[in-house]
């Protein structure tokens, strides 16, 4: 992000609107293209890969397959606050955070106490404080920017290419799993070996 800055500081100077944004869109292009099947092969993969790293113990699998789509949120935030920067405006990233955390410490103190969603409240006051931070930093750009900077479309084609590739990066997972499993290689081999034949195929899917 910040590598982006002065290129964007730059632009907005020299008021060269057209180059200003088509740099803003490249870097969420760039950015959800390279996020999003990281992220669903994290989350699709999670108990395999906490299996290979803690042997047996991978119990936490699903507060990762969920918590990981917050990253993707994270990212974008990030890419607000380099923009933000470039427009003259440094204060806005961190007081928009500011207003999402006292969200966050809402949600959590309202969601984490009750029993049926206890862990999952802080993953949810996560998305929300992050929700509000982009909020709150998108009506800046536009204001700032006095102009249209519509990113969304790009996160269509690498978020349903992405979900393609984890939900067929399992299934080829699962299959390599079983017919381990079937040649008594044990549980730890086998899931290794699933993980080793798997992460290339996902690769090679999304890719191509």
């Amino acid at each position: 992000v910040t590598a982006i800055i002065p290129a964007l500081s730059a632009a907005y100077a020299r008021k060269e609107t057209g180059i200003f944004l088509h740099k803003v869109q490249q870097a969420f292009r760039m950015n959800f293209i390279v996020v999003f099947p990281i992220t669903a092969a994290i989350a699709f993969l999670s108990k395999p890969v906490i299996t290979l790293i803690f042997l047996n113990q991978n119990k936490g699998s699903m507060l990762v397959s969920i918590g990981i789509w917050v990253a993707v949120l994270f990212t974008v935030q990030t890419i607000q606050s380099g923009v933000l920067i470039a427009l003259n405006q440094p204060r806005i990233p961190p007081l928009s955070m500011l207003a999402g955390m006292l969200a966050k410490i809402a949600c959590n103190y309202l969601l984490i106490p009750i029993p049926s969603i206890h862990i999952y409240g802080a993953l949810m006051g996560n998305a929300l404080a992050l929700f509000i931070s982009i909020a709150i930093n998108q009506a800046f750009i536009h204001k700032g920017f006095e102009g249209s900077l519509s990113v969304w479309r790009y996160v269509k084609k690498p978020f349903f290419a992405s979900l393609l590739m984890g939900v067929m990066s399992l299934g080829w997972y699962s299959v390599w799993y079983g017919l381990f499993q079937r040649l008594s290689l044990g549980m730890i081999w086998a899931n290794g070996l699933a993980l080793v034949l798997t992460v290339p195929f996902g690769a090679l899917l999304y890719f191509f």
